[in-house]
């Protein structure tokens, strides 16, 4: 049990050693304040870190069948920042401008040429994978979207989007008002 006795109280005590002292205690404390705070933010980058491998593996057993092969961690390289513009900027979200692209096509159509189809209509991103963004959106709509061969999609049987019906007109239209406005 810890007793709360001042020193200032105790007769004979050196105020050249104390205030040190208290002062190095101090100091200690808030040092393990921050290091208790830059841990909490750690914990926080470690979760996200584990949905995202835990998205990826579910894409790769999605498109491959099979889990992913276990192996050695990789050391992480650098990317880029990346931003994703959004419908606050003019532009459809990615989903809704996906969803534009297959419901036009009226056909099964490969996730490059959903890109491909999504740039000609003036989308944009600055995606560092943007085909990869196209495999992740339609993998995360699966009842708006049906795979049918490897990286290739058609709308679901089903697929009336939550939003108005979208066209690849409305997805140029509003790629042409964000670049005037730029």
């Amino acid at each position: 049990m810890r007793r709360d006795v001042r020193a200032a109280s105790i007769p004979g005590v050196d105020d050249e050693f104390r205030e040190p002292l208290e002062r190095r205690i101090a100091s200690l404390r808030a040092q393990r304040e921050l290091v208790q705070d830059e841990l909490r933010e750690r914990h926080r980058e470690l979760n996200s870190i584990d949905r995202r491998i835990e998205v990826a593996e579910d894409l790769y057993r999605q498109e491959f069948g099979v889990d992913p092969p276990e192996g050695p961690a990789v050391a992480p390289r650098m990317r880029r920042e990346t931003r994703i513009r959004r419908s606050a900027q003019g532009q459809l979200p990615w989903k809704d401008a996906v969803l534009a692209v297959l419901r036009d096509a009226g056909t099964p159509l490969h996730a490059r040429e959903i890109w491909r189809k999504l740039q000609e209509s003036g989308f944009e991103s600055d995606a560092a994978d943007p085909v990869r963004s196209v495999v992740a959106v339609v993998i995360r709509t699966p009842e708006y979207v049906k795979r049918v061969a490897p990286n290739t999609f058609a709308l679901a049987d089903s697929a009336e989007s939550p939003h108005q019906q979208i066209d690849t007109e409305t997805v140029a239209a509003n790629g042409d008002r964000e670049r005037s406005t730029a």
